[in-house]
């Protein structure tokens, strides 16, 4: 089964003579070798391209969004185009779907959303605050940011100011078993039913620690912090630390295919069923692994200089843009 996925994943990379695609089926590692003979042999200097900070899967695509305002869209995941991005448009920092829109958040208060890649609108959610993260859930779409700001929208175009008493800059914010949980500095953790009244949690943190992202898959929260900490909880209100220390932080998580995969630093992807045992992983690269996703059987991770990387098992790693 796992030579089929590697094959299936394999026979949909966009052709190149410049990479070298090396299969050891001893291993679920995936070697992606992109040679660059001319710009190596002339010392030349690679183009540094933007940081893509954020994916997300809905209705048949992928988005990913990043610095300068860049989106890219790709049905498959493995081949991608850019609809957005110039230096006048805001940095992105979060994009989530709502069923019905793509909505994108970012520097500035600056929101962009999109029922289709190619028609897409600009607007803001009333205050220039820097905001970090969305979720989607029966309450609305949220999103947090910098100084405990909270915005609550029902359908992603209008906002409404949220006063939570939050002073401690929120990173990211997850909806699962019935309520949004958010994280961020000091080692925050807050839930809300209905993004209105939020709750400050007990960290098991000894020393404040910024936790940088959270996800929820399966009545399981799982959160990580920049120091390489990882934080797991059962319903999202009484936490305790996972049995494991990542070697680098984690900027990114998702539950798809019964597994939660992390991404961060230096490559680095750890994947776990349930936080009682967690496997490192890893891309052909060294490039800093912002977000990860997942959608039509595929996990698609992104970081910087425009890199994307795609897996049928969060396991086995191909660059497929940069």
């Amino acid at each position: 089964m796992k030579s089929f996925m590697h094959e299936r994943l394999l026979r949909s990379l966009p052709s190149r003579r410049s990479a070298t695609v090396f299969l050891k089926s001893s291993s679920t590692m995936l070697i992606l070798v992109m040679v660059s003979v001319f710009l190596s042999a002339c010392g030349e200097e690679k183009e540094t391209k933007p940081a893509l900070n954020a994916v997300a899967w809905g209705e048949g695509s992928f988005v990913a969004v990043g610095a300068n305002g860049h989106i890219l869209s790709s049905s498959s995941g493995t081949n991608w185009r850019k609809i957005a991005g110039k230096a006048s448009l805001p940095t992105l920092t979060s994009v989530v779907w709502t069923g019905e829109l793509f909505v994108a958040a970012g520097a500035g208060g600056n929101i962009i959303w999109w029922a289709s890649p190619d028609d897409w609108s600009t607007g803001t959610v009333g205050a220039e605050i820097d905001l970090y993260g969305l979720a989607s859930g029966p309450p609305g779409v949220l999103a947090v940011g910098v100084g405990g700001a909270v915005f609550l929208s029902a359908d992603g175009v209008v906002w409404e100011s949220i006063e939570t008493g939050i002073l401690e800059t929120l990173r990211q914010v997850a909806w699962g078993d019935g309520k949004y949980v958010a994280v961020g500095e000091e080692g925050g953790i807050w839930t809300s039913v209905d993004g209105r009244t939020w709750q400050k949690q007990v960290s098991p943190l000894s020393e404040p620690t910024l936790l940088l992202t959270i996800t929820a898959g399966e009545g399981l929260f799982f959160a990580s912090g920049s120091t390489g900490v990882i934080l797991q909880s059962v319903g999202g209100e009484e936490w305790s630390q996972a049995p494991t220390f990542a070697s680098q932080p984690m900027f990114g998580i998702v539950f798809g295919q019964g597994i939660f995969t992390f991404v961060g630093a230096n490559g680095s992807v750890l994947i776990t069923v349930d936080g009682s045992r967690f496997s490192p992983a890893g891309v052909p690269s060294s490039e800093q692994l912002n977000a990860v996703t997942i959608g039509n059987g595929m996990f698609v991770a992104v970081g910087g200089n425009e890199t994307i990387f795609a897996s049928l098992d969060g396991a086995s790693w191909v660059e497929v843009h940069r």
